[in-house]
C-alpha cells in the first residue's frame, strides 16, 4: 500500500502544542504559514509518487521537527538530523531573541516517535546507512552552507542515504524573487541583515542564495 499522507495540515496545530513553551515560543508559532505551506506541498508529492505504507523519511536540517512529527503522526518513521545549536540557552539571533532548550526540544520530540541523529552536516560522512531512505527533505538548509565542495558534499551524501528511485525534496529562497527585484530597483539590498552579518561569529544566516535554474543545474 502507498503511504497516505492526507490531513498533514489539519495535525499541524495538535502537534505544535506537544512541545515545551520555550520551543513555541522560538518560532513554531511564528512560522505556521511557512509549515502549511510545506506540508501541503508534501502531501502532492507524496500523492504523487509510490511509496510504501510507512515510509523510512530523513529530515535534514529538521530545526524545530514540526513537518517531521506530522509525517511521523501518519505513520512514517522519520529520522531527524540536525546540530540543534541554536536551541542553546545562552544563544541570541537577531534582535537579542533568546532561543529554546534543546533539551526539552528534544526530549518532546523523542515522545513523538522520531529518531534523533545529532550532527553537523557540514561533516561528512553523515552517520546515516547507505541506500535507505524512502524520502529525504532539505528545507532551507542549502542556502546555509558556505563552500561549494560542501554544496556537492551534501548532495553526494543525499544520494548515498536514498533508496534508488527515493523523493527528495529541496526547499530554499529563490534570489531572484519578486521581492527582491523590487528592492534592488529601489536601491535596497538584497543581501541578509548587515548588523547580523557584522555581529555574529560564525554567521549562521544565508552564505548563497540560488535561482530556479542554478538550483535545477
Amino acid at each position: 500500500a502507498n503511504f497516505k499522507c492526507s490531513g498533514l495540515v489539519k495535525i499541524r496545530a495538535s502537534i505544535v502544542d506537544c512541545f515545551p513553551t520555550n520551543a513555541r515560543e522560538r518560532g513554531l508559532q511564528r512560522s505556521k504559514l511557512w509549515h502549511e505551506w510545506l506540508l501541503r506541498r508534501l502531501e502532492s508529492v507524496f500523492h504523487s509518487v509510490k511509496l510504501p505504507n510507512q515510509p523510512e523519511i530523513a529530515d535534514l536540517g529538521a530545526g524545530g521537527c514540526v513537518v517531521s512529527a506530522c509525517l511521523s503522526k501518519m505513520g512514517a518513521s522519520v529520522t531527524c538530523v540536525d546540530t540543534w545549536n541554536e536551541y542553546r540557552q545562552d544563544v541570541t539571533c537577531g534582535g537579542g531573541l533568546i532561543y529554546g532548550c534543546a533539551k526539552e526540544l528534544l526530549s518532546s520530540v523523542n515522545k513523538m516517535g522520531l529518531s534523533i541523529v545529532q550532527h553537523d552536516l557540514a561533516n561528512r560522512p553523515w552517520p546515516l546507512p547507505e541506500n535507505h531512505f524512502d524520502a529525504i527533505t532539505f528545507f532551507d538548509v542549502i542556502e546555509h552552507i558556505s563552500l561549494g565542495r560542501d554544496v556537492y558534499g551534501a548532495v553526494g551524501e543525499i544520494k548515498r542515504i536514498c533508496k534508488p528511485g527515493g523523493v527528495v525534496f529541496v526547499t530554499t529562497p529563490n534570489t531572484a524573487m519578486l521581492r527582491n527585484r523590487l528592492k534592488a530597483l529601489f536601491g535596497m539590498s538584497v543581501y541578509p541583515d548587515l548588523d547580523r552579518w557584522l555581529r555574529e561569529s560564525p554567521y549562521a544566516g544565508h552564505a548563497r542564495e540560488f535561482t530556479f535554474n542554478e538550483l535545477r543545474c
